[in-house]
């Protein structure tokens, strides 16, 4: 049996290794930037590369980038209202919102690293102008390693800047359910 070799890079976030292909960091939750998805081969072709594997990891970089732009494209337009608007005017989508959502439900965990949150699709999202209200649940240890899952409402606004920077957005209220 042959064993795959799987590549690593390093988020550009939390500073983590995780899988070439990430395009979620599993340890800080943040979405990967196609940008820094090419950023991030050039630089492991510079330091590892060779001509055959340059090839390979150019093929791997455009496909990434054709299979991203397609991934992007349909989720655009599958997801209806307010995310169509905001490639526009420079507002987050509502399933960025939910992925930084997740860091401020966090500090209301005792035991945080102990959380799992649902794929971002299964939330519910309302927007008002730069408002995002968010209604999801979070399966956690309590106080006394039992797991348990609760349900919250978080109200959160953007503030501008990169939506995947936690001082871009201010905790407007928070709820569990």
């Amino acid at each position: 049996m042959q064993q795959e070799n799987t590549q690593f890079k390093i988020c550009p976030f939390c500073a983590e290794k995780i899988q070439a292909e990430a395009q979620v960091c599993k340890h800080c939750k943040r979405e990967i930037p196609f940008a820094e998805l090419e950023k991030l081969v050039k630089t492991a072709e510079e330091k590892f590369g060779t001509p055959k594997t340059k090839i390979i990891a150019s093929v791997v970089v455009l496909a990434i980038v054709v299979l991203g732009t397609t991934a992007f494209t349909n989720w655009f337009s599958n997801s209806g209202g307010s995310n169509q608007n905001s490639i526009l005017d420079n507002t987050p989508t509502d399933r960025q919102a939910v992925i930084v959502g997740k860091s401020f439900v966090e500090k209301y965990l005792t035991y945080p690293s102990s959380s799992e949150f649902p794929d971002t699709n299964e939330s519910k999202v309302t927007k008002n102008d730069k408002t995002y209200t968010i209604r999801h649940w979070v399966d956690a240890s309590n106080a006394f390693g039992a797991r348990k899952r609760t349900y919250y409402i978080l109200q959160i606004r953007y503030n501008g800047g990169d939506w995947a920077d936690i001082s871009s957005w201010q905790e407007v209220s928070f709820l569990f359910d």
